[in-house]
Order: structure tokens, then C-alpha cells, then sequence
């Protein structure tokens, strides 16, 4: 894929995405002008879903020329399989739990625009939840965190 084309899209949606309150130019904004979630950002949620919609057409659009521009590729189904599903990473998936996470996640993102209670704590008790529930026992979770740490150290060093 052009690097051109990646980076165009790429760019359009982080910039929308950029008008979140929970970090970047909002959260500045509302510090700086003393203002709540609810005064600066629930206006602003109807022109970021319009954007997004746009950002979503214009990738289908350049993705589809993209393809139509250098082909399709065939990948070795098996080699790729086994590269993107590890054993060591099998073990830390949670593919049953995907609704209740999803789920958890707009919860939170409500609780987030609603302001239910401050920022950090709310990320915090997310947290706890998505640890408990995917992870019900000490040693598992302790297992999924150092598989974690030593695969983020070992990228960095790629």
C-alpha cells in the first residue's frame, strides 16, 4: 500500500480522534477554561461521528483503488495463522469474552462523557473489572502481564 495513502488515513482519523477529553488540545481547553466534559465535548460528539463516517468512506474508497492498483496478494494461509495465533499468545486470549469486554468499554467511554465520577478513577475500576473477569485468578493474571512486558520490551528492540 502507498505509504501516502496510509499515512492520509491515518492522519484523518487520529485528528478526530485527537478531540477526546481525556488527553490532547480538550483536555487543555477545559482546564484552562474551567469547564466539564459535558460544557466542552458533548457538543462536539455529532461532528466527530460525521468525520468518522467520512474517514470510513475515504479508506474504503483509496483501500479499494489501492488493491485495484497492485492486485491481490496470496499469503500462506497456514504460515500466517501460525504467525498471528502463537501458542504463547493463545493462552492469554479471551475470544468468549469479547461482548463483555466490548460492552465494558462503551460503558466506560459513557461514564467517561457523563462524568460520573473523575477520569482516572473510572479507568481504574474499568480496569480492575476487565482483569477480574478475564483473568479470574492471581497467577493468571500475573502470567498475561509478564507475557505482556516481555513482548512490548522485545518489539521495542526490533
Amino acid at each position: 500500500m502507498s505509504p501516502l495513502v496510509l499515512a492520509g488515513i491515518t492522519i484523518s482519523s487520529s485528528g478526530i480522534m485527537n478531540l477526546l477529553p481525556w488527553g490532547g488540545p480538550t483536555a487543555r481547553a477545559m482546564a484552562a477554561l474551567h469547564l466539564t466534559t459535558a460544557d466542552i465535548f458533548v457538543p462536539v460528539i455529532p461532528s466527530m461521528i460525521g468525520g468518522l463516517i467520512f474517514v470510513f468512506i475515504i479508506a474504503l474508497i483509496m483501500g479499494r483503488k489501492e488493491r485495484k492498483r497492485i492486485g491481490v496478494v496470496q499469503v500462506n494461509g497456514a504460515a500466517f495463522h501460525e504467525q498471528a495465533a502463537s501458542v504463547e499468545n493463545a493462552a492469554i486470549r479471551r475470544p468468549k469474552l469479547v461482548w463483555f469486554n466490548g460492552i465494558l468499554t462503551i460503558v466506560l467511554l459513557v461514564c467517561l462523557i457523563i462524568e460520573v465520577i473523575p477520569v482516572p478513577v473510572l479507568f481504574m475500576i474499568a480496569f480492575a473489572i476487565a482483569v477480574m473477569v478475564n483473568y479470574p485468578n492471581l497467577r493468571e493474571q500475573k502470567r498475561s502481564a509478564c507475557r505482556l512486558m516481555r513482548e512490548m520490551h522485545f518489539r521495542s528492540f526490533q
